[in-house]
């Protein structure tokens, strides 16, 4: 028999939450006490209740994972990555590239993997747009990730739209734990952290980027781009 499903979620931390509509919510995953979970809730904002879709551990379930990545659309959720420290290290380091998809109508998962999507991480971020999910960073135990995916939720397809790189061009930097949101048409990202520069010491961001969908570019929106220094042998204004 499948197990008794609880009333309301255990305190945890590292969970993941997408909405579908204005007032319902889905949480999935983090971590309780010493041990990571995988069971899937909703909460009705309406009415203001919780309750569990699917119990933590189910063998037909994504496994267990804290700080996946997590969205939803169409009668459709999905979940990507994350992370489970309690995997013994001779097995890896415990990031996770797997791939589900639950259907609300049918009330099923069902693991949607593939070669040809973002490597194993945690702590990146998606936002929907128009049928399209836009993926962005996140970090391995040792690498932080400034890449750029999208995924169309109706044909479950993958594209790299910008791979991950430490040049200086204007997009943003590797980064883990940014936060993004939408207007609508284009994505807004703000902060984060990196490890990239120093092993010892986190690295923090307040700046704000915005891509736009149309074009496919990013651009600094906070702090504004210095403006190119004055050449002293260039045009001066005088007057007379």
């Amino acid at each position: 028999d499948p197990p008794a499903l609880m009333a309301t979620p255990v305190a945890r931390w590292g969970a993941a939450m997408a909405s579908l509509g204005f007032s319902t919510l889905y949480m999935f995953g983090g971590k309780a006490g010493l041990f990571a979970s995988s069971d899937l809730w909703l909460f009705n904002a309406e009415v203001q209740e919780w309750s569990e879709v699917t119990a933590d551990q189910l063998a037909s379930s994504p496994p267990v994972r804290v700080h996946p990545t997590l969205w939803a659309g169409d009668g459709l959720i999905f979940v990507h990555g994350g992370y489970d420290d309690n995997i013994p290290a001779y097995r890896g380091t415990g990031y996770r590239r797997d791939f589900w998809r639950y259907d609300i109508d049918k009330g099923s998962w069902s693991d949607m993997s593939t070669p040809y999507a973002p490597p194993p991480r945690a702590e990146a971020t998606v936002t929907v747009i128009d049928g399209v999910a836009y993926f962005f960073g996140g970090r391995d135990d040792k690498y932080w990730y400034s890449d750029l995916w999208k995924h169309t939720l109706a044909t479950n397809e993958w594209v790299l739209l910008q791979p991950d790189s430490s040049e200086a061009t204007l997009r943003p930097e590797r980064r883990a734990g940014h936060s993004t949101v939408s207007d609508g048409t284009d994505l807004y990202m703000f902060g984060g952290f990196s490890l990239v520069n120093n092993p010892y010491e986190s690295l923090l961001f307040n700046d704000v980027w915005k891509f736009t969908v149309s074009t496919q570019e990013w651009s600094r929106l906070w702090p504004p781009p210095k403006p190119p220094a004055r050449n002293p042998g260039g045009e001066r204004c005088t007057q007379e």
